[in-house]
């Protein structure tokens, strides 16, 4: 990975810890632990992402998806 790339999944890895975390807490019903699987499933994709882009454009993307996937999280029911 670039510095630009491990920055980006260090953001990501981040994000997706909290948000976990988050949801766990609230893991009382099926919609939070359907949103814990969709944050699996996001971090992914977005980790695969991750390794075929390069610089600035890649870096932003991943964290405007990450911060959106967050949102979500918190949101909860």
């Amino acid at each position: 990975f670039s510095p630009k790339e491990s920055a980006c999944l260090e953001y990501l890895s981040d994000s997706f810890s909290r948000a976990l975390t988050l949801a766990l807490k609230e893991a009382t019903s099926v919609t939070s632990w359907a949103c814990v699987f969709s944050c699996s499933i996001t971090l992914i994709s977005l980790l695969d992402f991750g390794r075929q882009q390069m610089g600035e454009k890649a870096k932003n993307l991943c964290r405007g998806a990450a911060l959106r996937k967050l949102g979500i999280t918190q949101l909860g029911d």
